[in-house]
């Protein structure tokens, strides 16, 4: 997934299989053993970028198993709650947005969720930061079943949206900030992220932009259409307009240099930039739809269904793999994407 530099480690996936044994309250000398063998894992394989969810998920699981088996506990146990906190403050904003790719927020959080339940000298506050995230996975989930970023995530639980949720007791079932006709939408506009869901052909559609990525993404059933980001500018990037506009959802943000729009109405979305440098673009299309030449652009096949894909005439464009690739000095570019 684009929108996020940090790719899965070994030591998340160990840390959610060690939660797991946890649960099953088993103390015998099998499991203690088991355990070990997952502490080792989540210890050589918690990776050290700072931010990363994965961080959060390795030190929660660590905390949650030298509580149980205090044997094999390592290091000292008050820094080892310290780097805890410091690791889950970077994982979200304050109005509980994700920092990282949604899907490893929500394996980290539920992580940390277990932690809290498991672990007797864990503070108040984190409890209160973690039902901040839980309360934005919840909008980010939508009725999709699934959240943006890699598949192999996505598996720790049949429902990773409200997995964290579920552990606090959280009822994440709030009305949407904005509803209008079909659109469900919410904004943490501090954090320059927006996400909006509606339905198209019977099937859940969610439209999300992360400006401080300068990306934005479609997905729709089961999978992500389309997804695109900007070179950053020479300033952070902000969310300048996110609200439902019936029947229309209308994003933007400024990079410092071009200036995106998205106007979603159900199954089409049309992409505006100004643009005051010169830059290429990049339309990332599905893996598994065929793309091929039309006289407006592309199309996009798979099975019945098709994504009619319109290019600015005044750019040119190529094909580099699933890839759109365009480049022009016009300040002005607009193309669409339309599901049928």
């Amino acid at each position: 997934m684009p929108v996020t530099a940090f790719e899965p480690s070994p030591g998340g996936a160990a840390a959610a299989s060690l939660i797991t044994k946890l649960l099953l309250g088993d103390s015998n000398s099998a499991q203690s053993a088991t355990i070990a063998q997952l502490l080792g894992e989540v210890r050589a394989g918690r990776p050290q970028e700072s931010g990363h969810p994965d961080a959060v998920a390795c030190l929660a699981a660590e905390l949650a198993g030298a509580t149980h088996f205090p044997e094999l506990g390592a290091g000292d146990a008050a820094e080892n709650l310290a780097a805890f906190h410091n690791a889950l403050g970077g994982m979200s904003n304050a109005d509980g947005a994700p920092l990282a790719s949604p899907a490893l927020v929500a394996r980290a959080a539920w992580c940390a969720a277990h932690a809290v339940q498991m672990v007797p000298t864990m503070a108040p506050s984190v409890q209160a930061d973690l039902i901040a995230i839980a309360h934005a996975l919840s909008r980010f989930g939508g009725e999709m079943g699934w959240l943006p970023g890699p598949a192999e995530v996505q598996g720790f639980n049949k429902d990773p949206a409200n997995a964290a949720s579920r552990v606090l007791g959280v009822d994440t079932t709030e009305t949407a900030l904005e509803i209008e006709k079909d659109w469900r939408a919410w904004s943490w506009r501090s954090s320059g992220i927006t996400v909006a869901h509606c339905r198209i052909q019977d099937e859940p559609s969610r439209v999300w932009v992360n400006a401080t990525h300068c990306a934005f993404q479609w997905d729709w059933g089961a999978q992500t259409i389309v997804h695109a980001s900007l070179e950053p500018g020479p300033s952070p990037a902000t969310l300048t307009r996110a609200r439902v506009d019936a029947p229309s959802f209308v994003a933007a943000f400024n990079t410092g240099t071009t200036e995106r729009t998205l106007t979603a109405r159900k199954a089409r979305i049309i992409v505006r930039d100004q643009l005051t440098v010169p830059t290429t673009i990049r339309w990332n299309v599905a893996k598994d739809w065929t793309l091929a030449p039309d006289a407006k652009g592309y199309i996009a096949t798979r099975g019945e269904h098709s994504l009619i894909i319109k290019l600015d005439s005044e750019w040119r464009w190529r094909l580099d793999g699933s890839t759109i690739v365009g480049t022009g000095t016009t300040e002005r570019l607009r193309c669409s994407f339309e599901l049928r």
